[in-house]
């Protein structure tokens, strides 16, 4: 059900729109304003991919950006600027620089169409109508129509093309209000992707089946002409039922015995959604129930439309865990299926780091699937209660968790009555339960406020109550980490205890009065994790920046993406430790055991790692700039393309440790003894300091034994190895 995209393989099977792809291309060659609409179903995203842009570029002359305008579309926008083919860093420079263009408005998008080494740029917003149903920013929506209406006034024609593509039920949202011209200018140019005609249909139907060498039986293509036309934007369910019937084909020919039996234009996807629904067991059902709710995004006077979410969006322990949820998007996403598409973008904050995304493959699944209708109709007002919760969490966690943004009375009241209800069938997501439980405690606080003011012994009553009341949180807590359960109590216990401690409220042994006032004035504890045991915790994602973790026992835990910058963790136990893109940046690890600990892409900026034991450990493509590494064991630690600029490396044991890719030119106090003996490091691709000219930085460039050592010692796959050894050979002088 996707669409016919711009590109070669595309385009060659792409038949019976040439002559509205015409007038598409004459409107571009004559104006610089199109807006294509049409009813869902009706092919336009592929009339203008496949169709307009790919004529368009085999013209050549012209540079095409396309966009989708999601839930933040000046950040899409700024995106669509952004080279996808470059290297991860420079791809995170080029979204900040044009994120700074589009934040000056029109004139900044202007520059950035103006700095084009082609003769004119083609920009194109498809699925426009997700400023509408995905955008619940008013101002940015209203930002996003005046960059673009703005840019295109100010820029000449030869220069810039805005192509809008949406679908027709959302015309009338464009004409509500002025939005910068854009009323006007979709009005006077506005092309509309009328239902095929008879013939173009045929032509989509069978040219595509003679290019493969496949044949039709006598009558199917008639059958399928009638039903596509009794199916208002049936296009989707017509591509779907072709592959169907082109998986089922009999030698080299499409069989009318075939397609009665598959049901049907109509019947076809829905009788293939409910056979893979009901191929999963009962527990996987459950998700696919919640996945599908959860991608529908609710139409206000309007049908049901996709809404595209964050895979880790979607996961709710434990009804939804992570697990789970992958392996049934994994399967209904795969090519066999198709019935959702994956992908990844760059997070909101314009780092490198890429988060995955999930969607419905075609509208046509939301209108046609039986089974999904009736979950949606069954559960439309829970699922509008739902999202609202959700979407407050979300605003309260963009305005930096603001107790002005939380929930109060009403509000408050029906959130705290829906996660109690509805836990087991539309369960919140773990920031929606922190958004909702914090908003709990900011209730009890004002209530303990109010009533403090009333006769002044109940200030002392209410003191004590509030205090024992933290301390029994506090060992409520801490009980919770000694249990060593598992899953997710340890980590939201071991957040709530040092939730303070990153807003400067300092640790009872060190200021005990301080720590009283500041915990309740920041409303958030700060207390020592000294010596606790959290060996095999979950801690992924957790928040523990400037947690006091002195001798604490990590070991086996899992602390990927995890906030530990400013964190105390001397002399703690982090052997076998998870710490993949953890961000350790100044936080204090000497002494710290690490050995066998996987570090890869973890932020070790001006971290102290005094004497600290990273022997055997994963620290490929970690950054450990400004660290201080001297006396540091980097015996057998893999180095591989490690950021060591400014760090100190005074007498660090580096032997038989990896250093592939790996930049040492900037690095302090580095000598050669340290590179070479009988135990020296292996040297692949290395940049040396100019004070180390003497040693070869190729001399381990052996892609045999280079690669057998990184497969052993690290447990890369065969196939991980085979691609070392390719790159190996390239770099052999």
């Amino acid at each position: 059900m996707a669409y016919f995209d711009c590109n070669d393989a595309d385009y060659q099977y792409f038949y019976g729109r040439q002559a509205l792809t015409n007038q598409l291309l004459h409107k571009v060659e004559k104006g610089n304003f199109l807006a294509i609409v049409g009813a869902s179903g009706s092919g336009k995203s592929s009339v203008l991919r496949a169709g307009l842009l790919q004529t368009l570029q085999h013209q050549g002359n012209c540079e095409i950006r396309i966009l989708v305008p999601g839930e933040y579309p000046l950040q899409n926008l700024a995106r669509a600027f952004v080279d996808e083919h470059a290297e991860r860093l420079d791809r995170a420079d080029q979204q900040a620089k044009a994120e700074d263009r589009i934040n000056e408005g029109a004139a900044g998008l202007r520059r950035l169409v103006q700095t084009s080494e082609a003769g004119r740029v083609i920009l194109v917003v498809d699925q426009f109508e997700e400023a509408f149903t995905l955008c619940g920013d008013v101002a940015e929506r209203q930002t996003f129509f005046e960059t673009l209406l703005g840019a295109l006034a100010t820029t000449d024609t030869s220069q810039l093309c805005l192509v809008l593509a949406m679908r027709s039920d959302f015309v009338g949202k464009c004409f509500e209000q002025h939005y910068g011209g854009l009323a006007h200018q979709v009005e006077s140019h506005l092309t509309a992707v009328l239902p095929m005609t008879t013939k173009e249909m045929s032509q989509a139907i069978t040219e595509p089946a003679r290019k493969v060498g496949l044949g039709l039986d006598p009558g199917l293509v008639n059958v399928l002409l009638e039903e596509v036309e009794r199916s208002p934007g049936g296009l989707p369910l017509l591509q779907y039922t072709l592959k169907e019937l082109w998986q089922r084909r009999q030698g080299h020919q499409l069989q009318l015995e075939t397609y009665l039996k598959l049901g049907g234009i109509n019947g076809t996807l829905d009788q293939r959604a409910t056979e893979l629904y009901e191929s999963f067991d009962a527990d996987q059902q459950r998700t696919v129930r919640h996945l599908f709710q959860q991608l529908t995004q609710l139409g206000e006077g309007t049908e049901d439309t996709r809404r595209r979410v964050f895979l880790d969006n979607l996961i709710s322990e434990p009804l939804h865990p992570a697990e789970r949820v992958q392996a049934v998007v994994d399967r209904l996403a795969d090519k066999e299926n198709r019935l959702l598409v994956t992908g990844e973008v760059v997070s909101k904050d314009g780092t490198a780091k890429r988060r995955a995304i999930v969607d419905v493959a075609h509208e046509a699944l939301i209108r046609h699937w039986r089974l999904l209708r009736q979950w949606i109709e069954q559960n439309r007002d829970r699922l509008r209660q739902q999202r609202r919760i959700e979407a407050s969490a979300v605003t309260w966690q963009e305005q930096q968790k603001s107790q002005g943004y939380l929930l109060q009375g009403l509000p408050l009241d029906e959130a705290m009555q829906f996660q109690k209800q509805q836990a087991d069938t539309f369960p919140l997501s773990n920031a929606a339960r922190t958004f909702i439980q914090r908003s709990r405690r900011q209730r009890q606080w004002n209530r303990l406020k109010t009533a403090s003011w009333l006769i002044i012994p109940a200030l002392v009553i209410v003191g004590i109550v509030e205090h024992n009341l933290r301390e029994q949180g506090v060992r409520a807590d801490i009980g919770r980490i000694d249990d060593n359960q598992g899953g997710s109590e340890e980590k939201y216990a071991a957040e709530d205890l040092v939730r303070g401690c990153r807003r400067g409220v300092p640790r009872p042994e060190q200021n005990w009065l301080g720590n009283y006032i500041g915990e309740r004035i920041l409303l958030g504890n700060c207390r020592s994790l000294t010596r606790l045991d959290l060996s095999g915790a979950d801690l992924s994602g957790a928040d523990l920046s400037g947690a006091d973790l002195f001798i604490a026992n990590l070991r086996d835990a899992d602390l990927s993406n995890a906030l530990l910058d400013d964190a105390d963790l001397s002399s703690a136990d982090l052997r076998d430790a998870d710490l993949r893109q953890t961000n350790l940046s100044d936080a204090n690890l000497s002494y710290t055991d690490l050995r066998d600990a996987s570090l890869f892409s973890a932020n070790l900026s001006d971290a102290n790692l005094f004497s600290t034991g990273l022997n055997d450990a994963h620290l490929d493509v970690a950054d450990l700039s400004n660290a201080n590494l001297s006396y540091t064991n980097l015996s057998n630690a893999n180095l591989r393309g490690t950021d060591l600029s400014n760090a100190n490396l005074s007498y660090t044991n580096l032997s038989n440790a990896v250093l592939l890719e790996t930049d040492l030119r900037g690095t302090t106090d580095l000598t050669s003894q340290q590179l070479t003996g009988e135990v020296a490091p292996h040297l692949c691709n290395v940049f040396l300091p100019n004070t180390l000219k003497d040693i070869d930085p190729d001399r381990d460039c052996d892609s045999d034994k280079l690669s057998q050592i990184l497969a052993k010692r690290y447990g890369i796959t065969e196939e991980e190895a085979q691609r070392v050894r390719r790159f190996l050979g390239k770099s052999l002088p």
